[in-house]
């Protein structure tokens, strides 16, 4: 996949795309099911239709035009922004594109007080880079909405 590049926008495709990537990850390393990746879908495409100046985009696509990885700054909901549907394709991972997605939200939310998310148990690659990025986790919470037993962890992040 030498041909990657990052967009700033929907492209045709993206919400399935996405989609596609949670629900493989998310099935695999938490047993969801078509639920969640339908949630996802849904929430997805929602926020994109409706998204304005105060949110971010960005997604990571291949030579195929295929999304393979993607973030979200969601500002609808001030004064905290909320970064979302940050995944990545593993063939990615560890190449840098997970830090170049955070570092594009976290540039962008800087015009907020401070930012939250919203994380599982288990995600320790993803958990170590919001840290580095500044996030410190605020609660933990257990979950049953998907019949896992599953461990949401809330992480904030306030702007100095």
């Amino acid at each position: 996949m030498s041909g990657l590049r990052m967009e700033h926008q929907w492209r045709p495709g993206a919400v399935g795309d996405i989609a596609a990537l949670h629900g493989r990850h998310y099935a695999q390393s938490h047993g969801m099911g078509v639920g969640f990746e339908g949630r996802v879908a849904g929430a997805l495409g929602a926020f994109l239709e409706s998204m304005d100046a105060r949110s971010l985009f960005r997604c990571v696509v291949n030579d195929e035009g295929q999304v393979v990885g993607s973030i979200v700054i969601d500002g609808s909901q001030t004064p905290l922004a909320q970064l979302r549907w940050f995944i990545l394709a593993p063939s990615l991972r560890g190449q840098g594109w997970g830090r170049r997605l955070i570092e594009a939200a976290m540039a962008h939310a800087q015009r907020f007080p401070g930012a939250y998310l919203y994380t599982m148990d288990g995600l320790d690659a993803a958990i170590h880079l919001y840290r580095a990025f500044g996030f410190s986790e605020t609660a933990r919470v257990a979950d049953a909405q998907w019949n896992t037993p599953i461990t949401n962890i809330r992480m904030e992040w306030h702007r100095p």
